[in-house]
């Protein structure tokens, strides 16, 4: 169907949207990160990388849930969902891993969206909290990136490194930032419900 087809208003919507999210994203997860380089106990460490997809994944909620809201279209959320983790490594990420794995989580995302007709808010849930995931990929990605991590033991420390990033604590991140996902996305329908029951959203 035609009007099923993005369009250049969707297209330009995409883009803004994701320069926001990117400029946040930057923003809120470098915060937590720099602090967490900062700490001499590894359990406050930790508690910083955890909480840079977790707090990144509330604050990002509204904006991604409204653009879910607004598109409901087969491969929107995709297109939008792929440009971030490419422009981090653009940007001069020295890992392939965020991006590869933000473009299976944008995938899957889409996948869950399409299951839910895009018009349903139980399927926008799940499908924001999944892809929050990839927020917490430039952290994961130091337990297989010898660069990234003789990188962070330079600023660490060998032995706050190694009690850090481990692969529970990796899990542990990576279950704040399906939590901050799913409260993001849960804040995000609280402040648009008027512009879902507009949108015919369920």
């Amino acid at each position: 169907m035609e009007n099923s087809k993005l369009k250049v208003k969707d297209l330009v919507n995409i883009g803004v949207f994701v320069v926001i999210y990117f400029l946040i994203l930057g923003i809120s997860s470098m915060t937590f990160v720099f602090l967490g380089m900062t700490m001499v106990k590894s359990t406050l460490a930790l508690l910083c990388f955890a909480l840079a997809p977790f707090v990144t994944g509330i604050i990002l909620g509204t904006p991604v849930i409204l653009l879910m809201a607004k598109l409901q279209k087969p491969w929107g959320f995709f297109t939008f969902g792929i440009l971030s983790p490419i422009l981090l490594w653009l940007s001069g990420h020295n890992s392939f891993i965020p991006a590869i794995g933000g473009i299976l989580l944008a995938a899957i995302a889409e996948f869950i969206l399409y299951l839910g007709k895009y018009k349903s808010f139980k399927a926008m849930l799940i499908a924001y909290a999944c892809y929050n995931i990839w927020t917490m990929l430039p952290l994961a990605d130091i337990l297989f990136v010898r660069a990234k991590r003789v990188k962070m033991i330079q600023k660490m420390g060998l032995a706050l490194v190694n009690n850090v990033f481990t692969t529970p604590n990796v899990l542990l991140i990576l279950m704040f930032a399906l939590v901050g996902g799913l409260l993001g996305a849960l804040l995000g329908k609280k402040m648009l419900k008027k512009y879902f029951t507009k949108a015919g959203i369920l």
